[in-house]
């Protein structure tokens, strides 16, 4: 499922720049000077101010939790014990808590 959603990222990617070409030459747009203007940027500017507003008032307390208690607490921090412990050559969490089998011969 993820492969075909890159597949899809990348076509539609190749397909803006395409478009951007055919735009520039056919067109005479200039990207560079459409992204400049005065009323983009203004644009620009509302669309992030009404974006960080929204973020602040029903995403963040979200993200941080995810961020601290989920990502931070459980896997960043095992992470870095595990990578201190194969500096040291020592077991990891896997190698200490997964079950182990042993093979006859």
């Amino acid at each position: 499922m993820k492969r075909k959603a890159q597949k899809g990222s990348l076509r539609w990617f190749i397909i803006l720049v395409i478009a951007f070409i055919i735009a520039s030459f056919y067109f005479d747009f200039d990207l560079k000077e459409a992204v400049e203007d005065e009323k983009t940027q203004s644009n620009f500017n509302y669309i992030k101010t009404h974006v960080v507003k929204f973020y602040n008032k029903n995403l963040s307390s979200h993200v941080d939790y995810l961020w601290n208690d989920i990502f931070i607490d459980i896997f960043w921090d095992s992470f870095v014990k595990d990578m201190k412990n194969l500096n040291l050559k020592e077991k990891t969490s896997f190698e200490k808590f997964a079950p182990s089998v042993e093979v006859q011969e």
